[in-house]
């Protein structure tokens, strides 16, 4: 790509693709806007438009950020003028949203849960509506630390990592160190900046 346009790019994964449609999603895009510079955004932003513009190519392009800054791209959305598709709102799922969600998936694998072990999910994830990060880190981790060969997951399973609340203080854990974002000396105050964030409502 240094030697390139994101266009020139395009035009050619388009050739090598013989006209197939390409799907391209940029998940936690609030990133552009945190680390970025203004140069750069706009910089990326006038590529983007150069792509949008030119319907030759069949490229889709999918954003997903959080919705406080949202505001930010602006200026991102104004050059790409009218050709800016839906904007959607992912909200908290509903409880029998949220229990498709946990099962679904599995069943593709032929993997089921215990009798009332998704009732146990749901409850510890939120009483009438559950948070989809929430839920994907506590089903990622059952399915990924599943017994191998194993087509059920289990109370046993569930508990022995600590259950929802285990689970995410666990990943939360996993994020600060392993990524070494806090030094270990400041570990004990940046847990403490974290839990004082919570909401009221968890």
């Amino acid at each position: 790509l240094s030697g390139e346009t994101l266009l020139q790019f395009l035009s050619k994964v388009d050739e090598a693709l013989m006209g197939r449609h390409v799907y391209i999603f940029f998940d936690q895009f609030e990133e552009f806007v945190i680390k970025l510079s203004e140069v750069k955004q706009d910089e990326f932003a006038r590529e983007l438009a150069d792509c949008v513009a030119d319907t030759s190519i069949p490229v889709h392009f999918i954003f997903s950020l959080r919705s406080d800054y949202f505001g930010e791209t602006t200026a991102l959305r104004k050059r790409l003028k009218d050709r800016v598709g839906g904007e959607y709102l992912v909200r908290s799922l509903k409880v029998d949203e949220a229990r498709r969600a946990i099962v679904g998936p599995l069943e593709r694998f032929g993997i089921t849960y215990q009798d009332g072990l998704v009732d146990a999910i749901l409850q510890h994830l939120g009483s009438s509506e559950v948070d989809s990060p929430q839920l994907q880190l506590v089903c990622a981790k059952l399915f990924h630390t599943l017994p191998e060969r194993s087509k059920q997951v289990t109370f046993a399973h569930y508990q022995k990592l600590g259950e929802t609340k285990g689970i995410i203080t666990d990943y939360l854990k996993q994020v600060l160190h392993d990524q070494k974002i806090i030094p270990p000396n400041q570990d004990k105050a940046a847990t403490y900046i974290l839990s004082a964030r919570v909401t009221l409502d968890g």
